[in-house]
């Protein structure tokens, strides 16, 4: 079995397989060696095994995760997977309990990879200068902070919104939707200048782009980014006034 299992009477341990002492670190475990010396010749601290003893006594079964330290018998530390079930003895006053131990190390270490972009991804949503809109059958799903200040409302106000909110008026927003569904059925994106509305009515220009978030998956919705060129539109119209 690729799981290490062994059976225990009173605490103690009548038999386990192979694997199980192997995961364990390989250590000598006879017949009647007590369960947390077992657990503790492979580096788990007492007192969490006294809790682990504890908690299957009252409950009668427990799931948890284990860290085995690097030492004598292993190179480095594994994450190990620990199953207790409480059994029916026929021996009066013996608890018999199943163990059962499996190697997590790579699902944790997966685990970690995971959470680790997660939080990239999370550093780089809220910390960018860009507003970044995440929307979904034209409602906001979520818009990240200079997203917020862009248009003078927080990010918890903008989510739910419908996107017309973002907009001078919701026939703007309409001619706006219609030229961002052809270049995206047409480019796969969509890229244009488009008005704003602040919370307070004041308009803006903003430069907006959008993507969709998965390609094969439509309604997984769009990401949008929002760049304010304002400043650069009243120059430019300066400019054509003065021509």
């Amino acid at each position: 079995s690729p799981a290490g299992i062994a059976y225990l009477r009173g605490e103690e341990l009548v038999r386990c397989n192979h694997r199980f002492e192997t995961l364990l670190g390989g250590g000598d475990y006879p017949p009647g060696k007590p369960f947390d010396a077992i657990l503790a010749s492979a580096g788990v601290p007492a007192e969490t095994v006294a809790a682990l003893m504890e908690a299957v006594r009252d409950v009668g079964t427990l799931e948890t995760e284990l860290l085995l330290p690097a030492g004598t018998h292993r190179r480095q530390a594994v994450w190990c997977t620990l199953a207790l079930r409480r059994t029916h003895e026929t021996t009066p006053g013996a608890v018999g309990m199943v163990v059962v131990l499996a190697d997590a190390t790579r699902m944790k270490s997966q685990q970690s990879e995971l959470e680790a972009l997660s939080r990239e991804r999370e550093l780089m949503f809220n910390l960018s200068d860009v507003g970044i809109v995440h929307q979904r059958d034209g409602q906001i799903e979520r818009a990240n902070q200079a997203m917020a200040d862009l248009v003078g409302m927080t990010p918890e106000a903008l989510k739910g919104s419908p996107m017309s909110r973002l907009y001078e008026s919701e026939t703007a927003w309409q001619h706006y939707l219609h030229l961002e569904r052809r270049d995206m059925a047409t480019l796969g994106r969509s890229h244009g200048e488009r008005q704003l509305r602040r919370r307070d009515g004041s308009l803006f220009w903003a430069q907006v782009s959008q993507r969709p978030v998965d390609i094969g998956r439509p309604q997984a919705g769009t990401i949008l980014s929002f760049v304010n060129i304002d400043d650069r539109q009243r120059a430019r119209e300066s400019l054509v006034q003065q021509a």
